[in-house]
């Protein structure tokens, strides 16, 4: 039998064998899954996987980190491995909402409307204030055109979560597809009340003042989108809009351009842009932009190429 040669070395070999062993064995799984929480908070997921997975591992029936893995996956669209703990879950607790509400997300997120409409359903059903499965309920609706529909189950997600930003802005999207366009304004403005930031909201709040030909405010929103994210194609193609029909038409290409630099493929700015320059006599400009729409989207030479001989006409 080997001992010790000395007290002081026995006791630091015997110390690390101790802290090695707590370190494998003393953690519970619970331990495990707090820590998973705090690197998915912190986005380090492949650490949260690993943690939800070990806390599974001590405790084969934890719903909570199954479900907490499930939305890892869900994240990183790894929908087939996020079914499966979601799955799971069901499967131990038939009685937990959010389980059923994370399986519908997945549906949803695959086109599979009625199998999503139905475990938002049930997830409803079992927590009667579920402000966030009314909301993807509503979500569904919108995405299938029935936004009537969308709009009742956004209502009842706005009376459960009323400082959800979310929830306002697409109910005002519905509105503004059914052209009740004072409701979308009030929505729009609600969720940007809630959210300063909230760049979609503002956007889409512009979009309705130009439609109600309010181009000055529609121009302000669309100025505040691009303070927010100076990024968004989308923003400058609708703020050059504005500036186009009040026959600012320097400031309109201006717009056209930034955004194409963005988005070199976007269309709609090519086709924009050749109105703007034919607007001030620039017609060659017009043309390539005509041009080079019509190479982007075959289907616009029909529209295009009366345009574009009349505007070679007056080279």
């Amino acid at each position: 039998m080997k001992t010790c040669k000395t007290f002081k070395f026995c006791f630091v070999f015997l110390t690390a064998q101790l802290f090695l062993i707590n370190a494998l064995t003393a953690q519970t799984a619970e331990e495990w899954f707090i820590k998973g929480n705090k690197y998915n908070e912190e986005q380090n997921y492949a650490k949260a996987i690993y943690y939800f997975t070990r806390a599974i591992e001590l405790e084969s029936n934890y719903v909570s980190a199954y479900n907490s893995r499930g939305i890892v996956y869900y994240n990183f669209k790894n929908y087939d491995k996020a079914l499966e703990d979601f799955k799971k879950a069901v499967e131990i607790d038939p009685g937990n909402a959010e389980s059923y509400y994370n399986r519908g997300l997945v549906y949803a997120d695959n086109k599979k409307y009625d199998d999503a409409l139905n475990e938002f359903l049930k997830a409803i059903e079992l927590k009667p204030g579920f402000g966030n499965a009314y909301f993807q309920y509503g979500l569904v609706y919108d995405y299938l055109g029935k936004n009537n529909d969308a709009i009742k189950y956004y209502t009842k997600a706005v009376g459960l979560i009323p400082d959800s930003a979310k929830v306002y802005y697409h109910r005002g999207n519905s509105y503004s597809e059914l052209e009740e366009y004072n409701k979308a304004i009030e929505d729009y403005s609600k969720a940007i009340l809630l959210d300063t930031g909230y760049a979609e909201a503002f956007n889409g709040r512009g979009y309705i003042y130009s439609v109600l030909e309010k181009y000055n405010d529609a121009i302000q929103d669309y100025s505040k989108v691009l303070i927010i994210n100076p990024y968004y194609a989308e923003a400058y193609n609708n703020r050059g809009i504005a500036y186009y029909l009040l026959e600012n038409y320097s400031k309109a290409i201006e717009d056209y351009t930034k955004a194409i630099k963005l988005d070199p493929g976007y269309v709609d700015l090519y086709y924009n842009r050749g109105l703007a320059y034919a607007s001030i006599n620039k017609y060659e400009e017009a043309i390539k932009d005509w041009e080079k729409a019509i190479e982007i989207n075959a289907a616009l030479e029909s529209e295009l190429r009366p345009y574009i001989e009349k505007a070679k006409k007056k080279l």
